[in-house]
């Protein structure tokens, strides 16, 4: 018989954690270069001559995060799928063998399977894209890779794997493996926040606005507002990084925020600055936490 049959859940945590992994080389290496070269469009290609490893390695992280998904969704239907050899070959008849030791179809086959069982038709740009990638990843593995690789290349990819496939729980998922710093008196969810926010100003960066807001389903149309909480969690923890992730919920006096995930009330008043027109402020009555009332558009607080 075979043992240690995976489930699916296995090869989702595994798929996030490779994931996060390809996120962090390069965001860490970005917050190395200095806070101001994440938080402005300069785009830092000429630095990243000289971290081609650490690229390298992004991109094999982020093809085993492609990988392992594709064995999760196939393994929804049976684990069996994912075996590459003809039953009689699996040598189990009189002997017991662990799932893990047996082949396993190649990322080529996966992604074959992957479409026939859910009745899913990948895009030729997209299938190119992932032949491209593995290629790649065959010789950051077992040769080498001698053209220039950029952040650029691999978070398109990325945006394409998590927007065209994986989709609108992708973040869900993201945040049960996510490695957060405690902050002193910021409570765990806030951290939580706080580092995602990271990653947003990283996508942010490589992005136009409109693949930025499909990767977080945040939609298009809308002027974006500071959120109030966010806010107070990014002054206590003395982020530089600012939160206007929030829009109006269409016919309410409500923002949610797409970083959070909060909702929160706020108050129709003109803001006091007479460069401001905004006249969306969150009060002491609606709950801020900043101490005074404050406008959502500029940060002004507002006197009284």
């Amino acid at each position: 018989m075979i043992k240690n049959i995976p489930k699916s859940d296995d090869f989702t945590t595994l798929s996030v954690q490779y994931l996060a992994q390809s996120i962090d080389l390069i965001l860490n290496t970005e917050l190395a270069f200095g806070d101001y070269f994440l938080n402005s469009e300069d785009i830092t290609d000429e630095l990243w001559e000289y971290h081609q490893g650490t690229l390298g390695n992004s991109l094999i992280m982020l093809f085993l995060s492609i990988e392992n998904y594709l064995k999760s969704e196939i393994c929804k239907v049976s684990p069996l799928l994912l075996l590459g050899q003809k039953p009689s070959e699996w040598n189990v008849k009189n002997a017991d063998k662990d799932f893990e030791d047996l082949y396993l179809h190649q990322f080529d086959d996966l992604l074959v399977i992957y479409q026939e069982l859910l009745g899913e038709n990948l895009g030729e740009d997209l299938k190119q894209d992932f032949e491209e990638l593995r290629k790649k990843r065959n010789k950051c593995t077992h040769g080498v890779l001698r053209e220039l690789l950029l952040p650029s290349y691999i978070l398109e990819i990325m945006h394409s794997f998590l927007s065209q496939i994986w989709k609108d729980n992708w973040l869900i998922e993201f945040r049960h493996v996510l490695l957060v710093e405690d902050i002193y008196g910021v409570d765990s969810e806030a951290c939580e926040n706080l580092k995602i926010l990271k990653y947003y100003k990283l996508f942010e960066k490589y992005f136009n606005k409109t693949a930025f807001n499909e990767l977080i389903r945040m939609p298009n149309k809308g002027r974006r507002f500071t959120c109030p909480s966010c806010e107070f969690n990014r002054q206590e923890a003395g982020s530089i990084f600012d939160v206007e992730y929030a829009l109006i919920t269409p016919g309410q006096d409500v923002i949610t925020c797409y970083l959070c995930q909060g909702e929160f009330e706020f108050t129709r008043r003109d803001c006091v600055s007479d460069t401001c027109k905004s006249d969306v402020i969150f009060t002491i009555d609606d709950g801020c936490e900043l101490g005074q009332d404050v406008c959502l558009s500029c940060l002004t607080e507002q006197d009284g």
